[in-house]
Formats: structure tokens, C-alpha cells, sequence
């Protein structure tokens, strides 16, 4: 029987709509990880696999939560900037698919973390992408309600969309003044004007 917590090798790839501001492009990506396990009830192990741990099967399903759960990302229109902040989030709606979190209740084995997730997009899908962005109109100033979270996503409410972030209390006024209060305290500048 394997150690508990043994990392499995997985792979794979699907296909995309990729955006870049105003451009998107249908493209491969494809992933890597690793899956750590538990033997988390040794009695159904035994009795439902024999003690062999199914290590094929254990990647495919993997592989395919991976791409439903990156797949649903790219359709909910993650941008590629964005993509960098979610790679790592994407790790515990990886392990809640059905098909990795109903392995305990089969045969007794509790995936519990992917780890070392990287994403690779084609190449040339990203020089297009690139290049469609350079050509495209520069996005419009930001308005002075808006905020740059620490994750260096521009912002307009509450919480940063990219990494849930609270808005921090401070602001800058456009004389360039940071400020805490309703007004900035050096031109006077009501605060979300």
C-alpha cells in the first residue's frame, strides 16, 4: 500500500476562449499537478480495492476536474491577467468535483491538495494575444473612486474582484494626496469625485 499523502503525478489539456482586453482566441492549454492522497479508512481500501491504490484512474479523474474547473473559469471570462491570481484558488474547487471528493465514500481514499499547478497556453496564442492588446485603444483613466488592490487589479466597489480584497479605507485624491476622511485634506476634494 502506498505512504499516505504521496503525491500522483497528473496531466492534461482542453481547449479555451482566452481574452485579452477586447480580443479573445480559442486555444489549447494545457496543466500539470500533483495530487496528494490520504488512505483516510484502511478497512474500505482494503476490501474495495484490494490495497492497490488505482493510480490511473486517480490522474484521470484528477485530470478531468482540472479541466472542468479551469474550463468554467476561461467561460466566466477570466482574462489571461487574471489568470496568474487564480491558478492557485482553483486548487479546492479541484478537489470538491465529484469525481475526486466521492473517492472517500467508494473506496476509503481522500484526495486532500493539488499541488504545483502550472498552466501552460500555446505560444502563439499569447503573441497574438499580445499583439491584439498593443493594437488596441489605451483603456480610459480611472475614475477617483476607483482603487489598485495589492494584487494589481484596478477597482470599483467594495472588494477586489481578482482576489477578494477588501478596498482599503485611505484614498487618493487626483491632486495625488492620500487621504482617510470624506475630503481630501489638502485641496478639499470631496472623496469619489
Amino acid at each position: 500500500m502506498t505512504e499516505p499523502n504521496t503525491a500522483i503525478q497528473f496531466d492534461g489539456h482542453f481547449y479555451a476562449n482566452l481574452t485579452q482586453g477586447e480580443t479573445k482566441l480559442f486555444s489549447e492549454i494545457k496543466f500539470t499537478a500533483s495530487l496528494d492522497y490520504v488512505i483516510a479508512d484502511v478497512d474500505k481500501f482494503n476490501t474495495m480495492m484490494g490495497g492497490q491504490l488505482p493510480v490511473d484512474l486517480m490522474k484521470q479523474n484528477a485530470s478531468f476536474a482540472t479541466e472542468k474547473t479551469f474550463t468554467n473559469l476561461f467561460e466566466e471570462g477570466c482574462s489571461l491577467d487574471e489568470l496568474k491570481y487564480k491558478v492557485d484558488t482553483q486548487s479546492a474547487l479541484i478537489l470538491q468535483d465529484s469525481s475526486l471528493a466521492d473517492w472517500e465514500g467508494r473506496c476509503g481514499i481522500r484526495a486532500v491538495q493539488i499541488n504545483n499547478m502550472a498552466i501552460e497556453i500555446d505560444p502563439q496564442a499569447l503573441k497574438l494575444l499580445s499583439f491584439a492588446s498593443m493594437a488596441s485603444p489605451a483603456p480610459a483613466p480611472a475614475s477617483n473612486s476607483s482603487w489598485k488592490c495589492t494584487c494589481g487589479s484596478m477597482n470599483s466597489g467594495n472588494f477586489c474582484p481578482q482576489c477578494g480584497s477588501k478596498k482599503p479605507e485611505d484614498w487618493v485624491c487626483s491632486c495625488g494626496n492620500v487621504n482617510k476622511g470624506k475630503f481630501c485634506s489638502e485641496c478639499g476634494t470631496p472623496r469619489g469625485f
